[in-house]
């Protein structure tokens, strides 16, 4: 009984402690941000790349033509 409670402490702790640390992140994390922040024009904003697990675990497909 010590064990299990002690195992679940420590987990809620660590689950604490990591919603707390992204919850302090200032990161710059959308182009929305660097504009607000920097008050500068974004150049270039890099898209996201779905490589060949992501398009099998969702099923997706290249069209053809393309």
């Amino acid at each position: 009984m010590i064990n299990l409670v002690g195992s679940l402490a420590g987990l809620g702790l660590g689950l604490g402690l990591v919603a707390l640390l992204d919850y302090r992140d200032k990161g710059l994390r959308s182009e929305d941000d660097v504009l607000t922040v920097l008050q500068l024009p974004v150049l270039a904003a890099i898209p996201v790349i779905w490589g060949a697990e992501p398009r099998r675990r969702f099923g997706w497909r290249r069209r053809k033509g393309r």
